[in-house]
C-alpha cells in the first residue's frame, strides 16, 4: 500500500493545477490580462484559450452525465452535446480536437463511474491504490473513444468539412465501437439509455440499435449548435456598423432602411428556425407508452414471479457450502405462488415460472441432490424455476443459469458467455499487475460456448446473466437464435443505486432493439418487466415478489436481421449530405482561407516594427 502522505501530496498538487486552470480560464473569459507568460514555442494546450476550450468541453461532459442517473435529466441529452461542435470550429487541427474529446470523455465517464472506487474498496476489499487505479485506467481508456472521434472531426475540418456535419456520424461510430470494445464491449455510458422511452428510440433503436439513437441525438445537438452559431453571427452583424458608417440611429427611409428591414427579416428567420428546431426536438423526445403486442397462437402469454433479494456479500459467501440459500428462495417462491390469484377453471396455475437472481443460491448445484429437490418442488407447485448458481467441472468453474422443470426430471443449463473483465476473469497480459479476479475464489471463471437460449413450454428463453444484458451483440445473438422472451438474472450488489437504475435502463434499450419482453431480476437491484424500452412494472430491492405477464414474440427487428447494416446506410446518407453541403459551400477553398489570416497576422507581427507609421 502506498504511503498516505504521498497520496495527499499528489492530490494537493493536482488540486493546485486545477485551481490554476480555472483561474486562467476565468481571466481569459473576462478579458483580463493573464498572470502567466507563454512562450511562442509552448504547446497549444498550455495557452489560456486552448485551456478554456478544454474546460468548456469538460463542462459539456458533466452536462451530458446529468442526463443519466442519479440526476436523470433525460431531456438534456438533446442539447448537452451542442457545445462540442461549437468548440470544434475553433480547434487547431486533429490534435486540438482530440484534446477536447479527451476532456469531454474524462468528465463524462468520470462522473458516471464516480461510484466505482468506493465499491471496489467496500465490496471487493481492495486497497486505495487498486480501488482508485483501476477506475482511473478504465475512464482513461473509455475517454480515448470520443477523443479519437473528435480528432477525426478536427482533421476533416482542416479539409473544409464543417464539424456540424462531421460530428454526428463520428460520435455515433464511437458509441457503436464501445458496444464491442474493449474486452467484448463496454457500453455502460451510452447516451441512448437516457431516451429509451422516446419516439426517436421507438423508431431508430429496432432499426440500428442504440448507436442509431445516438446518431439522432448527435444530429439534433449539431443542429442546435448551428442555430446558436447563426444567432451569434446575426447578433454580431446587427451590432457592427457597415463600412464607412458610424454607429448612429438609422434613418426611416432610403437604402439603409431597406437594409434594416432585411436584417429584421433575417433575425426573424433565425428565431423561426429555433422554434421549429425546438418543436422537432420535443417531438423526438416525446415519451411513448408501450404497445400491447398480439399474443402468438403457438406461444401464449405466461405469468412469471420475479424474486429479487437484498443479500449481502457475507450472506452469499455463507450460502456457498450451505443449502440455506436454496431453502430461502424455495420458501419465498411457495409463498408467492400460493398468494397469487387462481386462474380460470381448466387453465394452468397462474405462476408458471419463478426467476431467482444471479448468485442467489451461492452453492454449486449438485445433479443428484439439489436439482432433484428443485424438480419435486416444481412438480408440486406446477411452477418451473430459473435460477443462477455456479457450475463446477474438473478444472473449470462456470457462472451458470439452471432451468428446472416439473414432471419428469429434467433441467437445462446455460453458462455465461460474456464474462466481466477483472471481475470474473483477468484478461491476458494483466495478471502481473492485477493478480486474481475480484469475485470470490482464485480460479477464473470459464466462458460458456452454448447459445444463450433455453427452450421452455413452447417458448424460448433468451438468457443474459448480469453484464450480458447490456451488450448489443449478446442480446442480438439470443434473438437471432430464436429467443421469444429475454430473461436477465443479475447481482447488482456491487453497483450504486444510480448504477443499478442505469443497468435496468440499458437492458430496456437492448430489449427494445430486439423487440422482446425482458424479465429482469437482481440481487440488491430491480425486479421489472420491460417492454418497448419502458418498465411496465418494477420494484426496487428484494422485499416483495413481483408477478408479471410476459408476451412471447418471434418477429425479427431490422437490427436482429441485419445488425449494423441499417446504421451504415444512415451514416452513408448523412455523409452524402455532408459532402454535398461542403462542395456547395466551397469547403476546400474556405479551409485555405481560414488558415490565411493566421499567416498574415504572424507575418505582420514579424515585420510590424519595420513599417513606418
Amino acid at each position: 500500500m502506498a504511503d498516505p502522505s504521498r497520496w495527499l501530496a499528489a492530490w494537493l498538487r493536482a488540486a493546485g493545477r486545477g485551481a490554476s486552470l480555472l483561474r486562467e480560464a476565468w481571466r481569459q473569459a473576462t478579458g483580463r490580462q493573464s498572470t502567466r507568460r507563454y512562450s511562442a514555442g509552448r504547446d497549444l494546450a498550455q495557452a489560456p484559450g486552448e485551456r478554456l476550450r478544454m474546460v468548456l468541453a469538460g463542462a459539456a461532459g458533466l452536462l451530458a452525465a446529468a442526463a443519466q442517473p442519479p440526476l436523470d435529466w433525460g431531456a438534456l441529452a438533446w442539447v448537452a452535446l451542442a457545445p462540442l461542435p461549437l468548440l470544434l470550429q475553433g480547434a487547431r487541427g486533429a490534435r486540438g480536437a482530440g484534446r477536447l474529446g479527451f476532456a469531454w470523455g474524462l468528465a463524462y465517464h468520470g462522473a458516471l463511474f464516480a461510484w466505482l472506487p468506493e465499491a471496489l474498496s467496500a465490496e471487493a476489499g481492495l486497497g486505495p491504490v487498486s480501488a482508485w487505479g483501476l477506475p482511473l485506467v478504465s475512464i482513461t481508456v473509455l475517454a480515448a473513444f470520443p477523443a479519437a472521434a473528435l480528432a477525426v472531426a478536427g482533421a476533416l475540418g482542416e479539409r473544409g468539412v464543417s464539424p456540424l456535419w462531421s460530428f454526428p456520424p463520428l460520435f455515433a461510430l464511437q458509441d457503436a465501437a464501445l458496444g464491442v470494445s474493449p474486452f467484448g464491449g463496454m457500453p455502460w455510458a451510452t447516451l441512448a439509455a437516457a431516451q429509451t422511452d422516446s419516439l426517436a428510440a421507438r423508431v431508430l433503436v429496432p432499426l440500428g440499435g442504440g448507436a442509431a439513437l445516438v446518431l439522432a441525438l448527435a444530429a439534433v445537438n449539431a443542429a442546435w449548435a448551428g442555430w446558436v452559431r447563426a444567432a451569434l453571427d446575426r447578433a454580431s452583424r446587427a451590432r457592427a456598423p457597415g463600412p464607412g458608417l458610424r454607429a448612429r440611429r438609422w434613418p426611416r427611409h432610403g437604402p439603409l432602411a431597406a437594409g434594416r428591414m432585411v436584417g429584421v427579416l433575417a433575425a426573424g428567420a433565425v428565431l423561426a428556425a429555433g422554434a421549429v428546431l425546438a418543436l422537432a426536438t420535443a417531438g423526438l423526445a416525446l415519451p411513448l407508452a408501450p404497445r400491447d403486442p398480439a399474443p402468438m397462437e403457438e406461444q401464449p402469454p405466461f405469468t412469471a414471479i420475479l424474486l429479487g433479494s437484498d443479500l449481502s456479500h457475507a450472506q452469499l459467501q455463507g450460502f456457498y457450502d450451505n443449502p440455506a440459500g436454496v431453502r430461502l428462495f424455495l420458501g419465498r417462491t411457495a409463498q408467492a405462488v400460493l398468494a397469487a390469484p387462481a386462474g380460470p377453471p381448466g387453465a394452468p396455475r397462474q405462476a408458471q415460472l419463478a426467476l431467482w437472481p444471479e448468485s442467489g443460491v451461492g452453492m454449486p448445484i449438485e445433479r443428484g441432490k439439489t436439482l432433484v429437490e428443485l424438480n419435486r418442488f416444481a412438480t408440486a407447485l406446477d411452477t418451473d424455476v430459473l435460477l443462477g448458481s455456479l457450475a463446477e467441472e474438473p478444472g473449470r468453474v462456470y457462472n451458470a443459469a439452471y432451468l428446472v422443470t416439473g414432471g419428469r426430471f429434467d433441467f437445462r443449463r446455460y453458462d455465461k458467455r460474456e464474462l466481466v473483465p477483472f471481475g470474473e476473469y483477468v484478461p491476458p497480459g494483466f495478471r502481473w499487475a492485477f493478480g486474481s479476479k475480484l469475485t470470490a475464489g482464485e480460479t477464473d471463471y470459464t466462458a460458456g460456448d452454448s447459445p444463450p437460449v433455453l427452450p421452455w413450454r413452447g417458448a424460448r428463453l433468451g438468457l443474459a446473466i448480469c453484464f450480458e444484458s447490456i451488450l448489443p451483440g449478446h442480446v442480438r445473438r439470443a434473438a437471432a437464435e430464436g429467443a421469444t422472451v429475454l430473461a436477465v438474472l443479475s447481482n447488482d450488489l456491487w453497483l450504486s443505486p444510480a448504477a443499478r437504475l442505469r443497468h435496468l435502463r440499458l437492458t430496456a434499450l437492448e430489449s427494445l432493439a430486439i423487440g422482446r419482453d425482458a424479465l429482469f431480476v437482481a440481487n440488491a437491484g430491480w425486479s421489472a418487466l420491460l417492454r418497448d424500452g419502458v418498465a411496465l412494472r418494477a420494484v426496487a430491492g428484494g422485499q416483495a415478489a413481483l408477478t408479471v405477464t410476459a408476451i412471447p414474440r418471434a418477429a425479427l427487428t431490422p437490427w436482429v436481421r441485419w445488425g449494423y447494416l441499417p446504421l451504415a446506410a444512415l451514416l452513408a446518407l448523412w455523409s452524402a449530405a455532408a459532402a454535398a453541403a461542403t462542395i456547395g459551400a466551397g469547403g476546400h477553398g474556405r479551409a485555405r482561407c481560414d488558415r490565411l489570416p493566421s499567416r498574415i497576422v504572424s507575418r505582420k507581427s514579424r515585420l510590424g516594427r519595420h513599417i513606418p507609421h
